[in-house]
């Protein structure tokens, strides 16, 4: 099911991906929320991350759906509503996430990590853990390591990643499986 789940592009994160039901009850509310919490646009979000405004819809996403709907809807990309413009923008290459949603994600990931008592020398040693526990910890560098790691020794390899590289969006035969 994880190494499924990486293929297919049910998980991509973008506009035209989303189910008519949800998109009313769940990215219309998002969006209604963050006008309510006045959240800054998009462009100034990408200003906070450190990367240039888009000056133009084909900077945000090759797709002339995307484009066209944006167009439509907010006229100038100067007022297209963060939620919006996180989700607009296309995947980088290999990765799962457009750019700013990555940054995003990468400075609170490591800001979490950085700060993780789990991580500190006092705690991360072994006299904290066995050295079994530790050789784990260390060798698992991998989605697939983690699941292995779990699954009855002999199973069949699984590939799991969120390295677009590694998938190929399109379901495995049945007979594959």
């Amino acid at each position: 099911m994880l190494e499924d789940a990486s293929r297919q592009p049910a998980g991509r994160i973008g506009l035209f991906n989303t189910p008519a039901a949800l998109t009313e009850t769940v990215e219309r509310k998002s969006i209604e929320l963050g006008r309510l919490a006045e959240l800054d646009s998009y462009n100034a979000y990408r200003r906070l991350c450190k990367f240039p405004e888009v000056t133009s819809f084909d900077q945000i996403s090759g797709d002339g759906r995307v484009q066209d709907a944006l167009k439509d809807h907010y006229k100038t990309v100067d007022r297209i509503e963060y939620y919006t413009g996180i989700f607009a923008e296309d995947t980088r290459p290999n990765s799962a996430l457009p750019s700013l949603i990555g940054r995003l994600v990468g400075v609170d990931a490591f800001s979490q990590a950085l700060t993780n008592p789990l991580l500190a020398a006092n705690i991360y040693n072994d006299l904290t853990f066995t050295p079994a526990g530790l050789e784990i910890i260390e060798t698992t560098e991998t989605l697939s390591d983690l699941l292995h790691r779990n699954l009855p020794a002999g199973s069949r390899r699984f590939e799991v990643s969120m390295d677009r590289a590694v998938t190929s969006h399109r379901p495995r035969a049945a007979a594959a499986l």
